[in-house]
């Protein structure tokens, strides 16, 4: 009996310090990262390229606003896009920044390390 209580104890102990205190964190949350960053929503093609020049040449679009649409259209997806340091965040809801396409904001949240996703709780627009 005595062997069996240990065993047991064994195995709790091990589970609790190999999973940690359920609800309180989990392998996916350890790769989050709170984030606040300011760019523009852009989309992928145009990012990627650091302008909206080439594009909007060729597809006549009117603004910046109507390039990104077109592209999101044409397969790419909406990112936000940092002028200051050329990074682009991949964005986890596309529908939720579909507004934003061509201005300025502010996009709160959580960065996932794993993925490379900024995970929008919040977005402002910039004046």
């Amino acid at each position: 009996m005595y062997k069996l209580a240990v065993g047991v104890f064994a195995i709790v102990a091990v589970a609790t310090v190999a999973v940690g205190p359920i609800g309180t964190r989990g392998i996916a949350q350890d790769n989050l990262q709170p984030m606040t960053v300011r760019g523009e929503i852009w989309d992928s093609t145009c990012a990627a390229a650091g302008s909206h020049g080439k594009v909007m040449a060729k597809t006549q679009a009117k603004d910046v606003k109507e390039c990104t649409l077109d592209c999101v259209k044409a397969g790419a997806e909406l990112v936000l896009y940092n002028h200051d340091d050329k990074t682009i965040y991949r964005l986890d809801s596309q529908d939720k920044v579909k507004e934003y396409a061509g201005q300025t904001v502010t996009v709160i949240g959580n960065y996932d390390r794993a993925t490379n996703i900024l995970h929008v709780d919040r977005i402002e627009t910039v004046m």
